[in-house]
């Protein structure tokens, strides 16, 4: 069972399982790679809070060379070990965003959760309180 997330970088073949509990911070590092793969727009600072009932994602991005500040707030789930999540809430510079815009950020990030774009297979997800655990296998 692969409890670590350099054990999980290491796994060298597929269908190895794994449960692995990441800090907020170690959220942010995956968070912040995958925003640096093929990103639409340059991503700045990358901020999350991870609770039960929620994942706060802070970032700011820039728009036609002017700095953005991106929340969106929401909840992951798993089905049928696709990686989904559900919006809350999505503010640009602190107000709403359109439901134009929303809609698109959406499909991207669902997109970018899709399986095939995953290194891994996620069977759970559980959140808690500054922590994420994940389970599954690898790919």
């Amino acid at each position: 069972m692969i409890e670590t997330l350099d054990q999980l970088r290491a796994a060298d073949e597929p269908g190895r399982p794994f449960r692995i509990r990441l800090t907020e911070a170690e959220a942010v590092e995956i968070v912040t790679r995958q925003a640096a793969r093929g990103a639409p727009l340059p991503v700045g600072e990358i901020a999350l809070e991870l609770r039960p009932e929620h994942i706060a994602l802070l970032l700011e991005v820039t728009l036609v060379g002017m700095p953005m500040r991106v929340e969106v707030r929401g909840l992951p789930r798993v089905e049928a070990e696709q990686l989904r999540f559900e919006f809350h809430e999505l503010s640009l510079n602190g107000s709403p965003a359109p439901p134009f815009i929303q809609q698109q950020v959406v499909q991207r990030v669902n997109q970018r959760l899709a399986p095939d774009e995953l290194p891994i297979v996620i069977e759970s997800l559980e959140l808690g309180e500054g922590w994420v655990l994940l389970a599954g296998r690898t790919k």
